[in-house]
């Protein structure tokens, strides 16, 4: 009996889409999966995508020129990024478990060292850009989309590299925008692909991009206690999170269950103390936010599990999608975070299309309870 839902194989796909094991259309000059989140292709000559991306930094470097105003005309002005940049002062909340004065604090702090770092206003302009997703009226939809994601990009493509260079002058900056790739992954998942084109891909590179912006906190640690973003290293966990709700009454139960799957019989049984430690990290989070009312404690999970358990839900091993599952239930309890609001659901959705029937069994309590469906 098939554990997953196969698709037929090619070799002629894409790098990106290769790198993340979906399945590429191999459509020029840019495929599928890369369009519809504004990534560069392979299938693209670097001419071309060098070009493409260098048109959509055009409006950040105008805004950036705000520093030198004869520079600018009034048919010039960046309107459109000026109005992200209002709403990300007066209408965008974090809500990154932070105390409203201390959301407030840090995001006027990040707004300032925007102002000399591009690849931080392009993630700001890009959160505010989904934040006015929720609200917008449907005509301007496209507009706040295309803004969204191609800030996105911007700022993550020049924000990776600078992790390796982390020094008392950018360190700032750069811990400002990895408190906001959470949100940016979240809320492109949320409001911009749709179900169909969701993949385990695009979840593991959420993950992977959370465990590695822990990096900038254990190398600048000091630097940033003495600057503007010192609150964000000093929320107070013992208190509940706004916008949480208590966890199911029978997720303990069914938390259980799942040391019992893990331990199932698997082509390498090495792997069997990775799905074991993924479900032990799931509990214990799960008691973090009953006993801590810690809310937010949920978002550690991907820092906690093995990189191991990444590979095993990019090869759609069957009992680690059932855990990404119930991973799921924990997360939906953060409906009350704009940037979250029906992500929780939507994860246990992408299993339950991933798996076959007698897999999704598994999912079921997991569907029932966050009125998923199996459609």
């Amino acid at each position: 009996m098939p554990s997953r839902r196969s698709h037929a194989k090619s070799h002629h796909g894409c790098a990106q889409c290769k790198q993340r094991r979906v399945k590429c259309d191999e459509e020029g000059p840019e495929c599928g999966f890369c369009r519809k989140r504004l990534l560069p292709c392979s299938l693209q000559s670097e001419k071309e995508s060098i070009s493409h991306y260098s048109k959509i930094g055009d409006a950040v470097g105008t805004f950036s020129n705000f520093k030198n105003p004869s520079t600018l005309s009034s048919s010039t002005l960046p309107f459109l990024e000026l109005e992200l940049f209002h709403n990300w002062h007066t209408a965008t909340p974090l809500q990154l478990d932070l105390e409203k004065d201390t959301d407030d604090l840090a995001r006027t702090a990040i707004a300032r060292l925007a102002l000399s770092h591009p690849f931080l206003m392009h993630g700001v302009l890009a959160v505010a850009s989904f934040h006015l997703l929720q609200t917008c009226p449907a005509n301007k939809r496209p507009i706040y989309i295309e803004a969204a994601m191609r800030h996105k990009h911007l700022a993550l493509s020049q924000f990776t590299p600078l992790l390796d260079h982390i020094n008392p002058e950018n360190c700032h900056a750069l811990f400002a925008l990895s408190s906001l790739v959470a949100i940016l992954f979240f809320a492109a998942q949320n409001f911009v692909i749709t179900r169909k084109d969701k993949s385990v891909a695009d979840v593991v590179d959420i993950f992977r991009l959370i465990r590695g912006v822990t990096a900038i906190v254990r190398q600048s640690r000091e630097w940033i206690e003495k600057g503007e973003l010192a609150p964000l290293l000093r929320k107070n966990l013992n208190k509940k999170t706004p916008g949480v709700t208590e966890l199911p009454p029978g997720i303990p139960a069914h938390l259980q269950s799942l040391f019992n799957l893990g331990q199932r019989p698997c082509p390498d049984d090495g792997l069997v103390p990775v799905k074991l430690a993924a479900v032990q990290h799931l509990v214990d989070i799960s008691n973090s936010c009953t006993t801590l009312r810690d809310g937010f404690a949920i978002l550690i999970w991907p820092m906690l599990i093995d990189a191991q358990f990444l590979d095993l839900l990019l090869e759609a091993d069957p009992i680690s999608l059932v855990i990404l599952a119930h991973y799921g239930v924990i997360l939906d309890r953060l409906n009350g975070v704009w940037w979250l609001k029906g992500y929780g659901r939507s994860l246990i959705m992408l299993v339950a299309d991933l798996l076959d029937d007698p897999w999704r069994l598994e999912i079921r309590w997991a569907l029932e309870v966050t009125n998923g469906d199996c459609k």
